[in-house]
């Protein structure tokens, strides 16, 4: 969970400071969006020494019950903080 401390105040999708994480992905600030800035830096540090073959994206819906997933099928793109 990227967003636990919005989470524990009834956020849904920001985190305590109001920033929607899922929307700093491309191009997080290490100082504004830390949890996405930390994400970035592990994987590109996992991959500097194997593989990784899968990676899930789990969310939660505000109004609906269950979850649901996203994926990304382009193999070539390089993850770059």
């Amino acid at each position: 969970m990227l967003n636990p401390d919005g989470v524990i105040v009834g956020n849904y999708r920001c985190s305590l400071a109001a920033v929607d994480l899922n929307r700093q992905w491309s191009n997080p600030s290490n100082r504004y969006h830390p949890e996405i800035y930390a994400t970035k830096t592990m994987i590109v540090k996992t991959l500097d020494s194997r593989r990784i073959a899968f990676y899930c994206d789990i969310h939660g819906h505000s109004r609906n019950k269950n979850l649901f997933m996203y994926g990304c099928e382009n193999k070539e793109e390089k993850i770059r903080l």
